[in-house]
């Protein structure tokens, strides 16, 4: 079973696995980034837009990793755990926790948390993002049904999807762009 293995070592391979699970979904943002200079330092940042704080994953997130020295610890020969928790120094957010299962990795994405991929590490981290939209899905003035869902949308685009994956969270569910 795909969901229940655990992370490879290989950066790419994980950022590929996720991809494929979620049909490179429109909404899914991934940002994969190299540092330092002769040993490098390889991670993504992984969030579905929408239902997580844009400017929360940029500001708190990626700006400050990549505002760390990391050629200095990396030549300093850190372990991967020093350096996951140099991250966890660094990173401003409300909650940010050490995991390994890909289904909370899965299930991290789904409700809107940004996920941080290492290159030769099994582990990531997930940190809380998750934005609440403002408001609750309604139901339809103008069509009645008698059955089934009284879903409405009337916001952006993004809005709306961010309101399905709220109410759909699965990594089946696939959104896809395109101009009509």
């Amino acid at each position: 079973n795909n969901i229940s293995r655990s992370l490879s070592k290989d950066i790419l391979e994980n950022i590929k696995r996720i991809k494929d699970d979620f049909g490179d979904a429109s909404d899914l943002i991934i940002r994969h980034e190299t540092l330092g200079e002769g040993t490098q330092f390889s991670f993504a940042t992984i969030h579905i837009d929408g239902i997580s704080n844009e400017k929360l994953v940029n500001e708190s997130i990626i700006e400050k990793i990549v505002a760390i020295n990391l050629e200095d610890n990396i030549n300093q020969s850190l372990s991967l755990s020093d350096l996951e928790n140099g991250l966890k120094s660094v990173i401003a957010v409300s909650s940010l926790k050490s995991q390994s299962s890909y289904t909370n990795l899965l299930s991290a994405l789904l409700i809107g948390d940004t996920v941080i991929l290492l290159d030769h590490d099994t582990n990531f981290l997930v940190a809380c993002t998750k934005m609440v939209q403002s408001r609750s899905i309604s139901e339809p003035s103008t069509q009645t049904v008698i059955r089934g869902p009284k879903d409405s949308f009337t916001e952006s685009l993004r809005t709306n999807t961010s309101l399905i994956r709220n109410r759909i969270q699965h990594p089946a569910l696939r959104i896809e762009s395109m101009k009509i």
